[in-house]
């Protein structure tokens, strides 16, 4: 699943309501299958939690084959 934010703290936002309504229906996120990644052509540092653990932010993403990177290349 992607979720696209504009900010860090709109990502925040989508975050908690993916763990609200998942907990809902007896799901877990799991902390250690999902990451966070800040594209664009400045490095920034996220702090986004799912609950109480900070999310890994990750320079470099797999879809389909190709590779997605921070840098935006």
């Amino acid at each position: 699943m992607f979720m696209l934010a504009e900010s860090e703290h709109d990502l925040q936002d989508l975050v908690d309501h993916l763990h609200a309504a998942s907990s809902r229906f007896g799901l877990k996120v799991s902390n250690s299958k999902t990451e966070v990644q800040c594209i664009g052509k400045d490095e920034r540092k996220m702090n986004i939690k799912l609950a109480t653990k900070e999310l890994k932010q990750s320079d470099n993403f797999v879809y389909l084959g190709g590779v997605i990177s921070a840098d935006s290349s």
